[in-house]
C-alpha cells in the first residue's frame, strides 16, 4: 500500500531534531510510494550509504524473549505464500542489491514450507525462528540508529454520487497516465522510472494536483467514490488506502493504484516556515487542526504538493485484514514493516527495537520491539536503518501513526545456511 510520508523532507540526521523527524512521521506507505502497490515520497533525497551487518546472537536483540510472535508467524506465512511461487533461482526481490546476504528463493523456500505448518504459537515460532535464522545489526556509516515511523489506513465517509455533501473525489488511474522505464533506454537507469502522458507528440509531465483538482481529468469517467472532506481524501494519498464507509452501509477499501509522477512537497514544511505551525509541533494532527481553523487557506496549502495518488477498488472480504502492501499482501498491525526495497527484500523478518508513542494520559512513549515482516516499501523510506509500521485502520490507529517518528536500531534475519563459515 504504503506506504508514511514526511510532512517536512526526510532528516540527514537525528542531530536535525523533531522538526525534521516529524516530516517522516506521516509519509504513508502506500500513498506517496513509488512501488507498484505503496506510495511513499520525499522532497529531498537521501544520500546512500552501503549498509554494515554484523552478525549478533538472538539474546542480544533487546526484547526478544518479551515478544509474542505468533502474529508475525501469521505475516510471514503470507509473504511465504509469495515467496513458494518463485522460481528457486529468482532473487528473494527483483529490487533488492546483494549489500546483505539474503541468498536467493531457494534459500527461503525450504524455511517457507516449514512455516506453513508451524502451529500459531509463539513457542513454536519461536523455536522454528530460533533454529532456522541468524540475526543481523544493520547499521550506516552516517547513521547508525535508526529512524522508524508509522502509517495507517484511514475510515472516511464517502458515497458514490457526487453531491454538495460529497464533493471530493477517489480518481482511478487514468488512461493517459504512462511510465517509461528509463533501463530500456540506458542499462545504467535500472530500476528508475518517469511518468507523464502523450500531448501532440511529445512526453510532458502529467497533470499535477492543483490542474486536476481544477478538472484537468473530469471528461475522463474516473471517479470510484466521493468523500466530504478534501483534507481526508489528501491523507488518504499520503498514506496510499483508505477504508471508505459508504452512505449506502456498505464498506470498501481504496488501494494505491498509481501516482501523477511529480515530486512530493512536505506541507508541514511550508506551514513552519510560514510560522502557523511551530517546528516542534507538526504532527498530522496539528496540521489537520490548523487546515481545520483556516479554511480559506485549506486549497491553497494541500496543493502546495504537486503529487496525486490514483486508486483501485478493492472489495473487502474480512474486515480484519489489512490493506495490501507492495506484495499485494495484507498488511498486519505492527507486524508489517516498510522498508528500502534497495536494500532489503520483501518477506524478510526484522527485528525492530525501537518505541511507539503511549497515547494514554498525554503523548508519552513505550518500548516498541518486535519482531515484523517487510511487506510494504515508500519513496520516502531510505536507507538500510529506516522502516514505517503499519499500525492498523482508523482514528485509533491514525492516532499512534501520527505521533510515531522514533530512533532505533533494525535487525534483519537471514536463513543461517546463508552464512556458514563466515565469522
Amino acid at each position: 500500500m504504503r506506504k508514511a510520508l514526511p510532512f517536512f523532507s526526510s532528516p540527514q540526521s537525528f542531530g536535525a531534531g523533531l522538526y525534521l523527524v516529524a516530516s517522516l512521521a506521516l509519509a504513508a506507505c502506500s500513498g506517496e510510494d513509488v512501488s507498484n502497490q505503496s506510495p511513499q515520497t520525499q522532497s529531498s533525497k537521501v544520500e546512500q550509504q552501503p549498509p554494515i551487518w554484523e552478525q549478533v546472537a538472538f539474546a542480544d536483540l533487546p526484547g526478544w524473549q518479551s515478544d509474542d510472535l505468533s502474529e508475525t508467524l501469521r505475516a510471514f506465512q503470507k509473504s511465504c505464500a509469495s515467496i513458494l511461487k518463485k522460481a528457486p533461482s529468482a532473487p528473494l526481490d527483483g529490487k533488492t542489491t546483494e549489500a546483505i546476504p539474503y541468498g536467493v528463493a531457494q534459500d527461503w523456500q525450504p524455511l517457507c514450507r516449514q512455516a506453513q505448518s508451524i502451529k500459531p504459537t509463539n513457542t513454536a515460532m519461536r523455536a522454528f525462528v530460533e533454529a532456522s535464522f541468524t540475526p543481523l545489526l544493520v547499521t550506516d556509516k552516517k547513521r547508525p540508529q535508526g529512524l522508524f515511523t508509522g502509517y495507517y489506513e484511514p475510515e472516511i465517509k464517502a458515497s458514490r454520487t457526487r453531491s454538495a455533501h460529497y464533493a471530493t473525489p477517489f480518481l482511478a488511474k487514468p488512461a493517459d497516465l504512462l511510465t517509461l522505464k528509463l533501463e530500456q533506454f540506458d542499462p545504467s537507469l535500472k530500476g528508475k522510472s518517469i511518468r507523464g502522458r502523450v500531448e501532440a507528440g511529445r512526453f510532458i509531465p502529467y497533470h499535477e494536483r492543483a490542474e486536476i483538482d481544477a478538472g484537468a481529468l473530469d471528461e475522463q469517467p474516473l471517479a470510484l467514490a466521493w468523500a466530504q472532506d478534501p483534507v481526508d481524501v489528501f491523507f488518504a494519498h499520503i498514506q496510499g488506502s483508505a477504508r471508505l464507509k459508504l452512505d449506502d452501509g456498505s464498506v470498501t477499501r481504496m488501494a494505491f493504484a498509481g501516482k501523477n509522477g511529480r515530486p512530493y512537497r512536505a506541507i508541514g514544511r511550508d506551514l513552519v516556515a510560514r510560522g502557523a505551525i511551530p517546528q516542534d509541533q507538526v504532527s498530522m494532527q496539528s496540521i489537520r487542526a490548523w487546515l481545520a481553523q483556516n479554511p480559506a487557506s485549506r486549497d491553497e496549502i494541500l496543493q502546495l504538493n504537486p503529487s496525486y495518488i490514483f486508486f483501485r477498488e478493492v472489495a473487502i472480504k474480512d474486515i480484519n485484514l489489512g490493506p495490501p502492501g507492495a506484495a499485494n499482501i495484507p498488511l498486519t498491525p505492527k507486524r508489517s514493516l516498510a522498508v528500502d526495497r534497495s536494500v532489503h527484500p520483501l518477506g524478510a523478518l526484522m527485528w525492530v527495537d525501537s518505541h511507539e508513542p503511549d497515547l494514554t494520559g498525554g503523548v508519552k512513549t513505550k518500548p516498541f520491539q518486535h519482531l515484523m515482516v517487510a511487506q510494504d516499501t515508500g519513496s520516502a523510506i531510505k536507507g538500510a536503518v529506516r522502516g514505517d509500521v503499519f499500525f492498523g485502520s482508523g482514528s485509533q490507529a491514525g492516532e499512534s501513526a501520527g505521533h510515531m517518528a522514533m530512533a532505533g536500531q533494525l535487525y534483519t534475519l537471514v536463513p543461517k545456511h546463508l552464512l556458514s563459515g563466515v565469522n
